[in-house]
C-alpha cells in the first residue's frame, strides 16, 4: 500500500471513507484539521455557485450536485449563476467565448490573469471592478435562501462570497477547477476549506495566503466509469450503425472549444478526407461552427459532426484516439477512461499548467501549435500499446464524502 497505484487497484472494493483514510496515512493527501463546524450545524440547504464562464465550470457544479444527491437524497441543493444576477456581469460568458474565439482577446485576458497573480494591488483593483456589481444582489440572494453551506468553483464569484461571508457568516467551500495554473483569487482565508486538485496548487495558494485551509488531491469531476471491453463493443456497434461507420477502421474524436476545434479541423482537412480514418467532430454549443462543418463534410462518409452532447463519455470510450485542447475536466475524463490522446495548444492562461500535468501520462502527447506533427503522432500513437497510468486525483464523490466526514451533519 506504499503507492497510489496499488491503492487504485482496490478502489472498487473500498468505500471513499476507506480511501480517504488510507491516503492520509500514506501521505498522498496533505491533511488539515477537520472543519470546525459547530455540533448544531446541519447540511440541509446547499448552494452551488458558478459564474457562467464556460462549460467546464458548469460541468463541475453539476458533478458536485450529483454527488451530493447520491450521498443524501433529501438535501435541498440549488445551483445559481451569480453573473446572471447583474446586468453588468450577465454578458461575461460572451467575453469568455471571445477568449476562445480570437487570439488577440485571449492575449488581453492572459495579461490580466498574469497581472492579478503578479501584483496584489492590481488584483484588488481588478476584483473591485469585476465583482462590485455582484455584491448586493448576491447578498440578497443568500439572505433569501439562507444556505447551510455554499460551494464555489469560480474565481470572481469566490471574491464576492468572501465579502458576503463577513456579513452573514455562512459555511463556505471552494473547489478549484484548474490543475496547476491558478489565480490568487482562489486563495481566500474566509473559505472554510479549499479543495485543490494537486499539491502544487495547494502550495501556490498558500504562497498567496498562508492561512488558507487547503486539502488535496480533489477535483470536482463527475463519476467516470470505465466500461468493459464487451460494453465498449456494444456501444461501438450501436453508434457506428448510427454514423454509418465501419468497425475495422480506426476512429478519432476531435473536441475543443471554439478556436481549438477550428484549428484542429483546419490543419487536418486533407488528412480527414483521405478515408484512412473515421472522425467524430464535437462542436459543443457553437451552432455556427456546427453548421459550417456539417456543410463542409456533407460528402465525407468518414466524418460525423455533432453539436452539444451529454454522451461524451460514450464517444470517448468507443474512440481509438482523441484530439483535444487540454481543458482540465476533458483531460481527467480521458485519463480515467484509459484512452490515448493528442493535445493541442491551451486556450487561456489557466490551461497552460494542464500541459505540465498531461505530460506525466504515457498515453498522452502534446503538440501545441505544431500541427505538421499531428499525422505522424496519430499513426505512432495508434500503433502503441496503452501504458499503465492512474491519476491520484479524487472526484466529486470524494469531495462530498470528505465534507460529510468533517462533521457536517
Amino acid at each position: 500500500m506504499g503507492s497510489f497505484h496499488s491503492l487504485y487497484l482496490t478502489r472498487k472494493e473500498l468505500s471513499y471513507q476507506d480511501i480517504l483514510t488510507l491516503l492520509v496515512v500514506t501521505g498522498m493527501i496533505v491533511a488539515i484539521k477537520p472543519l470546525s463546524w459547530s455540533n448544531s450545524f446541519k447540511m440541509g440547504k446547499i448552494l452551488i455557485v458558478i459564474g457562467d464562464a464556460g462549460g467546464g465550470h458548469i460541468a463541475c457544479a453539476k458533478a458536485i450536485e450529483s454527488a451530493l444527491y447520491k450521498r443524501e437524497k433529501d438535501l435541498d441543493v440549488r445551483r445559481v449563476d451569480l453573473f446572471k444576477l447583474s446586468k453588468f456581469t450577465g454578458k461575461y460568458d460572451f467575453f469568455y467565448y471571445l477568449v476562445s474565439r480570437f487570439r488577440f482577446v485571449e492575449k488581453i485576458y492572459n495579461i490580466g490573469y498574469w497581472m492579478i497573480n503578479r501584483s496584489y494591488i492590481f488584483s484588488e483593483v481588478a476584483s473591485f471592478f469585476t465583482t462590485s456589481y455582484l455584491y448586493r444582489p448576491t447578498l440578497k440572494y443568500l439572505k433569501e435562501f439562507n444556505p447551510d453551506i455554499v460551494i464555489c468553483n469560480n474565481g470572481p464569484t469566490a471574491r464576492v462570497l468572501s465579502r458576503c461571508k463577513k456579513v452573514l457568516g455562512f459555511k463556505y467551500v471552494i473547489t478549484v477547477p484548474d490543475l496547476l495554473s491558478v489565480s490568487r483569487w482562489w486563495a481566500d482565508k474566509e473559505a472554510d476549506i479549499i479543495f485543490c486538485p494537486t499539491k502544487e496548487v495547494e502550495d501556490i495558494l498558500k504562497g498567496y495566503c498562508p492561512e488558507c485551509k487547503c486539502v488535496s488531491p480533489f477535483y470536482p469531476l463527475r463519476e467516470v466509469v470505465r466500461y468493459s471491453k464487451e460494453e465498449i463493443d456494444t456501444k461501438r456497434r450501436k453508434l457506428f450503425k448510427e454514423f454509418s461507420f465501419k468497425e475495422d477502421i480506426a476512429t478519432i474524436l476531435i473536441t475543443g472549444c471554439g478556436l481549438a476545434t477550428r484549428d484542429i479541423v483546419k490543419n487536418l482537412m486533407s488528412f480527414m478526407k483521405s478515408k484512412d480514418y473515421q472522425f467524430i467532430i464535437l462542436t459543443g454549443k457553437d451552432e455556427r461552427l456546427y453548421k459550417r462543418l456539417t456543410e463542409k463534410f456533407s460528402c465525407c462518409s468518414n466524418v460525423v459532426v455533432k453539436g452539444y452532447t451529454t454522451s461524451i463519455l460514450d464517444l470517448f470510450s468507443i474512440s481509438d484516439l482523441i484530439i483535444a485542447k487540454p481543458g482540465p475536466a476533458t483531460l481527467l475524463e480521458i485519463e480515467r477512461l484509459g484512452k490515448k490522446a493528442i493535445f493541442t495548444r491551451p486556450v487561456g492562461y489557466q490551461e497552460w499548467g494542464n500541459v505540465e500535468y498531461l505530460l506525466q501520462n504515457p498515453n498522452f502527447i502534446y503538440i501545441g501549435n505544431e500541427y505538421n506533427l499531428i499525422e505522424g503522432e496519430i499513426k505512432e500513437l495508434l500503433e502503441k500499446e496503452i501504458g499503465e497510468y492512474e491519476s491520484p486525483i479524487l472526484d466529486s464523490d470524494a469531495i462530498v464524502e470528505y465534507l460529510f466526514k468533517s462533521n457536517l451533519k
